[in-house]
C-alpha cells in the first residue's frame, strides 16, 4: 500500500482564479456525544454515509466505526454489504442505487473495520457519493451490529459543521426495503431526529490520499472543565504545514453563569498574547439542551502562523463568571490516519497550577483530545453559477451535437452531464459532444464545487429523419394496335 497523503492538520482549501479561497485549520467538527443506527434487529437493513469528494481518485477502502456489543449489536454481528454508489441527483440526494464497487464485511470482529473494494472506483472531486451498508446475514433480525457516529443535539441553526454543509456529510437509512427504500436522512430538521448524525469515516484512495472524519469519541460526560478564574483550557499546537495567515478562530463551548465577557486568545511559544477578544456571553446562543456553541473571535488584523513555530488558543473568563468545555477524541489509537484529525496538537486545562493534558472518560491524562476549533484564512468559497445555459440543438440523423455551459465560482469546478435526467458515464467536463446516431432527448449539466451545486436549463435535442433521395426510372413502351376492332394494348419493360 502506498503511504497516505496526508492533509496535515485538518487544512482544507481551494483556489479560485489564483486567489486563496476559504481556509480552515483545526479539529474543525463539533460534536455532543456518540449516536449508532441499528443495521438490522427491529431497524432498517440499510445504512447509508454520504458525502461529497474533495479528491479526484480512485476509492480504495473505506474505514469504519462498528460497534457490536450487547444494546448495539446481537448474535454474530451480521455480514455486511458495503456498496460505493452515485447520488441520485434529486433535492433530497439519495443513493441512486447505481453502484461502482463493492465489498463485503462478514461478522465485524472489531469496532474500527477497514473494508477494501476488490476493484477501486474512480470518484470526482465536487461530486455526491453513498457507502451503503446491507446487513446481508440470512437472519438480519437476530444477528446484527450497529454504525457508530459523531452526534450534534439540537443546533439552533440549520447548519450542523459551520466548515462543511450538511448535505456533503450526513447519514441516511432506509425505512422501506432493499428492493424498494425508502430513505430517510438523520438531521435535527426531520421528525424524530433530535439532532445531526456525522459519519466517523476515513476515505482511502490508491495514489495514497486519505481523508475524512477520525473523531470517535466524546468527553463530555465526565471531563468536562468550567472556565473561571484560574481555571482555563487551551489548544497547543505547532504548526506542520504552510503558514497560513488566519483572519478569526472559532471554537466551541457553553455559558454556564454570570455575565462577564469569555477570553479568547492565540498565545505564541513564549506565552505573548499575538491576539484576542472578549466575547459577550449573549455571543454564545445555547443549542440542545447542552448549551454548547460556537463564538467567533475576529481578529483585527491578519495572524500569521508560521510553519514550525507553537502556539496555544487560550479560552478564560473571571471568576464572576462561569464557561464550560471539553474536547472530542481523535481515532489515533484506532488506525485512523492523521489527515481525518487535528495532528498538530491536542487539548489542555489548569486549575492555576501548570497545564495538564485533559482527562479521558476513563480519567487517565490522555493527548488524544482536542478542542473543539478551526482557525479561518481567506475568502470564503462561493458556490457555482452558471453564466451560459446549454443552448438547444438541431441534427439530422447520425450527426453529433456539441453542449457547453459556462459558469462561476470558487474552482475545481466539477461537471456532470445528464441525458433525460439520467448522468451520462465519462461526461465530466463543461462540452459534452453526443455520439453519431443519438436520438432526440433533453440534456442538462450539474455544476458544483465544495460549496454546493447547481443544475443548468433543459436543452433539447432536435433530430432530422432524412428522406429517401428522389430515384428516375426509364421504361421501354410499345402500343399492339391489332386494327381488328379491338382496342390497342400497350406494354412496358424496364431495362435491367
Amino acid at each position: 500500500m502506498l503511504p497516505r497523503t496526508m492533509l496535515c492538520a485538518l487544512l482544507f482549501f481551494a483556489v479560485a482564479h489564483g486567489v486563496p479561497a476559504q481556509q480552515y485549520y483545526g479539529s474543525k467538527w463539533g460534536a455532543d456525544g456518540l449516536a449508532n443506527t441499528v443495521v438490522g434487529g427491529s431497524g432498517p437493513v440499510q445504512g447509508d454515509y454520504r458525502f461529497r469528494a474533495t479528491h479526484t481518485g480512485k476509492l480504495q477502502d473505506v474505514r469504519t466505526f462498528f460497534i457490536c456489543t450487547t444494546g448495539y449489536g446481537a448474535g454474530t454481528g451480521g455480514s455486511y454489504r458495503i456498496d460505493l454508489e452515485t447520488d441520485d441527483g434529486s433535492t433530497n440526494h439519495f443513493p441512486s442505487g447505481a453502484v461502482l464497487a463493492t465489498t463485503t464485511e462478514k461478522k465485524p470482529n472489531g469496532l474500527f473495520v477497514t473494508e477494501a473494494f476488490a476493484s477501486p472506483a474512480t470518484i470526482t472531486q465536487g461530486q455526491l457519493y453513498h457507502v451503503v451498508y446491507t446487513n446481508i446475514d440470512p437472519s438480519p433480525a437476530v444477528n446484527y451490529c450497529s454504525l457508530d457516529m459523531l452526534y450534534w443535539q439540537d443546533p439552533a441553526s440549520a447548519v450542523a459543521q459551520p466548515t462543511i454543509a450538511n448535505t456533503d456529510w450526513a447519514h441516511l437509512y432506509n425505512e422501506g426495503t432493499i428492493s424498494a427504500p425508502v430513505w430517510h436522512w438523520r438531521n435535527q430538521a426531520n421528525s424524530g431526529d433530535d439532532g445531526n448524525y456525522m459519519p466517523t469515516l476515513q476515505l482511502d484512495f490508491t495514489d495514497g490520499t486519505s481523508y475524512g472524519n477520525g473523531y470517535m469519541e466524546v468527553w463530555i460526560e465526565t471531563s468536562r472543565k468550567t472556565i473561571s478564574g484560574s481555571n482555563a483550557a487551551r489548544e497547543t499546537f505547532t504548526v506542520s504545514g504552510p503558514t497560513m495567515m488566519a483572519q478569526s478562530v472559532t471554537v466551541r463551548l457553553k455559558h454556564d453563569s454570570g455575565t462577564d465577557p469569555v477570553t479568547v486568545a492565540v498565545l505564541n511559544g513564549t506565552g505573548a498574547s499575538l491576539a484576542s477578544c472578549a466575547e459577550p456571553h449573549t455571543a454564545i446562543i445555547p443549542s440542545g439542551t447542552g448549551g454548547d456553541n460556537w463564538v467567533t473571535c475576529q481578529f483585527a488584523s491578519p495572524l500569521a502562523l508560521n510553519s514550525g513555530s507553537t502556539y496555544s488558543l487560550n479560552v478564560a473568563a473571571p471568576s464572576t463568571s462561569a464557561y464550560s468545555i471539553f474536547p472530542i477524541r481523535k481515532g489515533v489509537s484506532y488506525n485512523y490516519g492523521p489527515s481525518t484529525y487535528f495532528s498538530d496538537g491536542h487539548a489542555q486545562y489548569t486549575t492555576g497550577h501548570s497545564w495538564l493534558d485533559w482527562p479521558s472518560e476513563t480519567g487517565e491524562a490522555s493527548t488524544q483530545g482536542d478542542l473543539q476549533f478551526f482557525f479561518t484564512s481567506g475568502a470564503p468559497s462561493v458556490g457555482p453559477t452558471i453564466t451560459t445555459q446549454p443552448a438547444s440543438a438541431t441534427i439530422n440523423s447520425g450527426q453529433t451535437a456539441t453542449f457547453n455551459v459556462a459558469a462561476t465560482g470558487t474552482a475545481p469546478l466539477s461537471y456532470r452531464w445528464l441525458q433525460n435526467g439520467v448522468a451520462i458515464s465519462g461526461a465530466t467536463s463543461a462540452t459534452y459532444t453526443t455520439p453519431a446516431g443519438a436520438t432526440g432527448s433533453s440534456f442538462a449539466v450539474e455544476v458544483s464545487n465544495a460549496a454546493g451545486s447547481v443544475t443548468s436549463e433543459q436543452a433539447t435535442l432536435t433530430v432530422l429523419i432524412a428522406m429517401p433521395a428522389a430515384r428516375t426510372f426509364t421504361f421501354t413502351c410499345s402500343i399492339n394496335d391489332p386494327e381488328n376492332g379491338y382496342a390497342p394494348t400497350l406494354s412496358c419493360t424496364q431495362p435491367r
